[in-house]
């Protein structure tokens, strides 16, 4: 597909949205081609992009448990940042290819394959997911993680991920561990930060912590109006952080984790819809 035949395939997809009685708008008949093979690039893009981001979630997984001086926090970092790109450019290029596909059945063309969105739902539920629940580690919802680069402006401050604001309020009496927090660059870089220092955090941070990162996430939602309408599409399912690493803030391995963040994301969801109830 040339610029030009791609430019009219956007313009009339664009279109198409705006228009309520779908089956009468009349589809260019010299693009169909074009468009099947616009749905094929896209399709290998999405699979491309797969890979990419189990590549990165193996590189996670190895850091996880391989966790000791020879591991090469460079390279695992420089994977992270692929995995955050390679998760945002795959859902743009779903949403992408659902558009095309939805485009050509409008005119009858035929196309079994699956929505991408379809295939994301069968492998929540071959994972033990139903309707019932959203698992956000790494996924369709990861803008609920905070490792997910949505910038914060946090006590004055501006910091890249609302995890490096959470670990940055571990240390209110060392300045010298929050600037290196603030200064990191990446989430992970000011996860291992704060984990030096954890001899140094705030003695009541045990008691305080649910209500700082409470806090956090509603700032990060307040904030970014992408964030509460992702939250918002959760409907009333159950919120999961499904992470390897944490017992208390995510689901565990075993399943058996008190997903806290997962719990205050639904706090906040509901918040949302009393407040919108509120002004409605």
């Amino acid at each position: 597909m040339d610029e030009e035949q791609r430019k009219a395939w956007e313009d009339w997809v664009d279109g198409l949205a705006k228009i309520e009685d779908r089956p009468q708008v009349a589809f260019p008949p010299s693009l169909i081609l074009a468009a099947d093979a616009e749905l094929t690039r896209l399709r290998a893009r999405v699979a491309k992009l797969e890979r990419v981001v189990e590549a990165a979630k193996e590189c996670d997984r190895q850091y996880f448990y391989n966790n000791d001086d020879d591991y090469d926090d460079v390279a695992y970092d420089c994977a992270m940042k692929k995995l955050r790109a390679a998760l945002s450019a795959k859902e743009k290029a779903e949403g992408a290819l659902c558009s095309a596909k939805e485009a050509l059945k409008v005119v009858g063309f035929q196309d079994s394959s699956p929505c991408p969105h379809e295939l994301a739902e069968k492998r929540l539920r071959d994972q033990g997911a139903d309707d019932k629940r959203v698992f956000f580690y790494e996924r369709q919802f990861y803008v609920l993680s905070n490792f997910s680069a949505f910038s914060l402006e946090w006590n004055g401050k501006r910091f890249d991920t609302s995890e490096a604001a959470y670990h940055w309020e571990k240390f209110p009496n060392h300045s010298d561990i929050r600037q290196q927090i603030w200064d990191a660059p990446s989430a992970h870089a000011a996860l291992k930060i704060a984990e030096k220092y954890k001899d140094y955090r705030r003695t009541d941070w045990e008691n305080v912590r649910v209500d700082i990162m409470r806090d956090i996430l509603r700032a990060k939602a307040q904030q970014h109006e992408y964030v509460r309408q992702k939250l918002l599409e959760t409907g009333d399912r159950e919120l999961i952080e499904n992470s390897w690493r944490d017992g208390f803030w995510g689901w565990h391995p075993n399943g058996e984790g008190r997903n806290m963040l997962g719990k205050l994301w639904m706090e906040i969801r509901a918040e949302l819809r009393r407040r919108a109830g509120e002004a409605g």
